[in-house]
């Protein structure tokens, strides 16, 4: 998944989810995990510390 430093990491969780369409419905309620943490959506992909080639999960959050 390409990503700009500026992107919001929801807006990479929503990119990852459009991709993923086919085989995975789109879902808002997901965290984003980075480093085995869960990252703050707000945060830019520069602010949270990504790097190239990471990895990073998009988890569908359970409500209850």
């Amino acid at each position: 998944m390409l990503a700009e430093e500026g992107e919001t990491v929801l807006q990479l969780a929503q990119k990852l989810q459009d991709a993923a369409n086919i085989r995975v419905a789109r879902s808002d309620n997901v965290d984003f995990l980075y480093d085995g943490k869960t990252i703050d959506p707000v945060l830019t992909v520069a602010r949270a510390g990504l790097q190239a080639l990471d990895r990073f999960d998009v988890i569908r959050r359970h409500v209850l």
